[in-house]
Formats: structure tokens, C-alpha cells, sequence
């Protein structure tokens, strides 16, 4: 199979798109042929863990699977604030009064981190301000935090569980687990607890423990595509990545009336608009279809 999800781990200390390459490179010297690959979501230099890549004709269906919901595991500093709100940025303020104990931390996650939060992207991120990410105004132009106006937008925190916090030479120490919608920087809740705390605050260190549907327990090491002659065994279908959608059985009929653009009348007044993961009478998935109004028409297709 050459057309799935590939569940990677991300080491600390390489960027997003030099895994891509890496294992890119790693493919095309074992098959010996270039197989198209792309990420579905960046994931900071100095964070680690869950890295789904898409392999093949998966990369068709990225938009659906950056939108999977994410849960990370963050080591989070109190008393110190750093340039990009993560231990390689340099320091910018250090805090000298006293650090707030465990129940005032809990008491600030509690009431400004949970369900739906406004949240300003950091300007190390990647996200498009005016035609441009936000990092090249940091790396490439040397603008910082306030000088380029970045919108903050909607994000959802699910769940938020303390694992530790402890104090130790005059720093806060919280170890927390967070699961959140796309979107949504760790980082910046580093840096805005710290604020509302008044501490200052920044992300010490960074695991992504879930991406969607899968797991650490389910994924491989760089390493392992490294060690065997059979890296695309590891593949996952890319039907495994779009399950959260209902499934419909369509016979061959239907199937090339949706592929010639023609709409399936299948629903009635009460229909509910929805998109369907499509399989054929073989029991082979074959793209996506949308429901509106009753009609079935392709969403996406393999």
C-alpha cells in the first residue's frame, strides 16, 4: 500500500518539513521512486511527538485532517518570559517577587483557558499575516511581539489536567496536559498565564501526544523507518483517518453517476446535511460525498 497515513514520531530538534524530507529521501532510496508526502500540521523544532504524514493520494484529503483535534503534553515556566515563549528564545523579563502556589495556578487555567478562548497566534508561528508568516517578520525582518498586529481567533480547550507544578529556585514548574482543537498554541498559553499571573511565562518543553485519531503507542521512530527494508508497511489506510465520518454504501452505478458531477437524490425534507465517507459494494473506500438537501454530491474523490 503507497497511499495512507504514515504515523511518525517527530524527534526534538527538527523541523516539520525536514521530517518530511528525511523520510521522503528515506522512500524514494528504498522504492526507487519519488512518493509524494505532506504533513498535517507543523510542529515546533523543539517539541516532539505525534507527526502523521500523508502519503500518496492521502495528501488529497490534508485540509480534513489538519482539522483533527490535538492533545499535548507541556512543561510550562513560571517567573521568566522569553522572545518566542519557549526555552531557545531569549530571556526578557525576569520575575523577582514571589511565585503564585498551586491552587492560584489552577484557579487562572480554570477560569481563562477553558472551552472557547480568544488566542493571538506568537509571532514565531506560522500562521499568514497580510501574505507573510508571522516568523519571517521575527527571523527574516527582526520585528518582535506588538509590531506586527496578528488577529487573535477562536480556540477550544477540551480538557486541561495537571499533572505536577512544584517550585524550585525561585521558578514555577508546571507539567500539564492539554487536548484542544486545531489552532491552538501552547506556547501562547505559556506566554498568557504568565501575563495574568504576572510572572511572565513560557514553554519549557513540548510532547503532542494525540493528532486525531492516532496515538504515540501507535506510531514509529524515525529510527524504525530507518532499520527496516518495508517502511510503507507501516501505513495506516487513509479511510482510518476520516472515521468520525458516517459511512455510505453506494453500488457502481451511483458511484460514476457522483464521479461524472451529477447529484444522487437519496434524502428527504429531513435529511441531514452531512459528509459521508463512500464505499463501494466491495467494501473499498472511494472518496467523499456531501449530503445538501437531500442530494449526494462528490465532496472529494480518490
Amino acid at each position: 500500500m503507497t497511499d495512507g497515513i504514515l504515523p511518525v514520531i517527530k524527534p526534538v530538534g527538527m523541523r516539520s518539513m525536514e521530517v518530511v524530507d528525511r523520510i521522503k529521501y528515506r522512500l524514494k532510496k528504498v522504492y526507487g521512486k519519488k512518493i509524494k508526502m505532506g504533513h498535517t500540521g507543523t510542529l515546533d523544532r523543539m517539541a516532539a511527538g505525534m507527526f502523521p504524514l500523508c502519503v500518496g493520494k492521502a495528501c488529497k484529503f490534508t485540509s480534513f485532517f489538519t482539522s483533527w483535534d490535538k492533545e499535548y503534553v507541556s512543561h510550562i515556566v513560571l517567573g521568566k518570559s522569553t522572545k518566542t515563549h519557549d526555552i531557545e528564545g531569549e530571556v526578557t523579563y525576569v520575575h523577582e517577587g514571589p511565585i503564585p502556589d498551586r491552587n492560584t495556578v489552577v484557579d487562572a487555567l480554570s477560569e481563562h483557558f477553558m472551552g472557547e478562548i480568544m488566542q493571538v497566534p506568537p509571532l514565531v508561528s506560522a500562521v499568514r499575516v497580510k501574505g507573510r508568516r508571522a516568523h519571517e517578520y521575527f527571523y527574516d525582518d527582526g520585528k518582535g511581539e506588538g509590531e506586527v498586529e496578528i488577529p487573535p481567533r477562536k480556540v477550544f480547550i477540551y480538557e486541561m489536567q495537571i499533572i505536577d507544578y512544584k517550585i524550585k529556585d525561585g521558578l514555577g514548574h508546571l507539567f500539564v496536559r492539554i487536548r484542544c482543537s486545531k489552532g491552538t498554541y501552547i506556547r501562547a498559553i505559556a506566554r498568557d498565564l504568565g501575563k495574568i499571573l504576572g510572572t511572565g511565562g513560557y514553554m519549557h518543553g513540548l510532547v503532542r501526544t494525540i493528532t486525531g485519531p492516532f496515538k504515540l503507542d501507535s506510531a514509529v521512530t524515525m529510527n524504525m523507518l530507518w532499520q527496516t527494508d518495508h517502511p510503507l508497511d507501516y501505513i495506516v489506510p487513509i479511510e482510518y483517518g476520516l472515521r468520525t465520518y458516517p459511512e455510505i454504501v453506494l453500488s457502481d452505478t451511483d458511484i460514476n453517476m457522483l464521479r461524472s458531477g451529477r447529484g444522487l437524490p437519496l434524502g428527504d425534507e429531513g435529511s441531514v446535511d452531512a459528509i459521508f465517507r463512500v464505499k463501494n459494494t466491495a467494501g473499498m473506500f472511494v472518496g467523499l460525498a456531501e449530503m445538501k438537501e437531500g442530494v449526494l454530491k462528490v465532496k472529494l474523490w480518490l
